[in-house]
């Protein structure tokens, strides 16, 4: 089947959904140090990326076949785009996404792998 891994992924009002990078910088004022906060939002707009997250995720220890399956389908999805997967790999994502995210958001990204 299919996949278009560069379909941008969207919450139910349409806004884009991003993740939130927080650090500080320390700078010098007055004489006193004081830490002025940064904070950096990402996008993750796009299929691929959820995805990927999806292949890597996991406490439980794995089997090299299925590590390598994961890993060889990784880096087939990596850069996005257009592709083509055997069953055997859409279902093991599927199985994957649904295991890694909250109801609606596996919900979401499975419609988006063509499940019904």
């Amino acid at each position: 089947m299919m996949i278009d891994f560069n379909q941008e992924v969207k919450r139910d009002n349409g806004t884009s959904i991003v993740s939130e990078t927080k650090s500080f910088n320390v700078v010098e004022k007055d004489g006193e140090f004081v830490s002025e906060p940064i904070v950096n939002y990402k996008p993750i707009t796009i299929l691929a990326d959820v995805c990927k997250g999806a292949l890597v995720s996991g406490l439980v220890k794995i089997t090299v076949e299925e590590t390598m399956q994961r890993f060889n389908l990784h880096n087939k999805i990596k850069d996005g785009g257009e592709i083509e997967l055997t069953d055997e790999e859409l279902k093991t994502l599927k199985e994957l996404v649904n295991n890694k995210y909250d109801l609606l958001m596996a919900g979401k990204l499975l419609v988006m792998l063509g499940e019904k």
